[in-house]
């Protein structure tokens, strides 16, 4: 099997990004938003006509009784911990994209401890993963991203909020607030998996909405919140390695070759 080019290893880095954004903004945009809309209108509809009064199956009223008792609440939490993992995945895929093209020369890499036995029988790319997966960092996820992308030269820069941009994109969030929520969201995400209640992290970034020691609800507006902010950390993490790419690729050779001699 031939080598790949160096020109067609960054080509190939470049639309894998591009493709693993748009499945996690697909799954953002589509899959989220119409899962959350479809249980509030049927939560809605139950609740206005009732289980009795729309022929229902019989066999589906425990699922019925769950939806109106608890299925918006659950459903939200539920949201909130696969908007991390949609996120989280998509920032280990890009890291290792990238490294595909240009292999990481920061010496803090290598103070990453891998097993010399497994990390000889992977591929670059499992190798790549498994350097992602085993740089311990005790950071939330979006600091980890930051420190670990910027040790290969990317900065996830999301761009002040203007007039004009605002006009354009009324939901977007400035730097500063994408990664709160971005925080929230991951505290969140702990919180329910272990207590199901706001402990100190969790109570240390929103106070207002998950005070320590309470039981956690997670409303439409924080899901919202959330949403907004994997879709704008994710195309500024994209764009940026993106950028780092197209700045490291090798010029293309597109001169002529001159005619053979007679």
């Amino acid at each position: 099997m031939r080598p790949m080019s160096e020109t067609k290893r960054y080509s190939v880095a470049a639309e894998a990004i591009e493709q693993h954004r748009e499945q996690l903004l697909a799954f953002v945009n589509v899959d989220v938003l119409n899962l959350r809309r479809a249980i509030n209108a049927l939560v809605a509809r139950l609740r206005v006509k009732g289980l009795d009064d729309d022929d229902w199956p019989p066999d589906w009223r425990k699922e019925l009784e769950w939806a109106t008792e608890h299925g918006e609440r659950r459903v939200c939490e539920h949201m909130t911990i696969s908007l991390c993992a949609g996120l989280e995945v998509f920032m280990e895929d890009v890291f290792v994209s990238t490294c595909l093209a240009v292999p990481p020369t920061n010496e803090k890499f290598r103070s990453v401890k891998v097993a010399i036995t497994d990390f000889m029988s992977l591929s670059d790319a499992e190798r790549y993963r498994a350097l992602w997966n085993d740089f311990h960092l005790k950071q939330p996820p979006v600091d980890r991203c930051d420190s670990i992308f910027g040790l290969l030269g990317i900065k996830v820069d999301i761009p002040p909020l203007d007039e004009a941009l605002k006009a354009v994109y009324p939901n977007r969030l400035d730097n500063a607030t994408t990664r709160a929520f971005l925080r929230e969201m991951q505290a969140v995400r702990n919180a329910l998996l272990h207590r199901r209640k706001a402990d100190t992290r969790l109570a240390e970034v929103a106070p207002a909405r998950y005070p320590l020691g309470e039981s956690i609800t997670v409303t439409d507006e924080a899901i919202t919140d959330y949403g907004i902010a994997v879709h704008t950390y994710a195309g500024a993490l994209g764009f940026a390695a993106l950028e780092f790419l197209a700045a490291h690729e090798p010029p293309r050779d597109n001169a002529a070759r001159p005619p053979d001699a007679d």
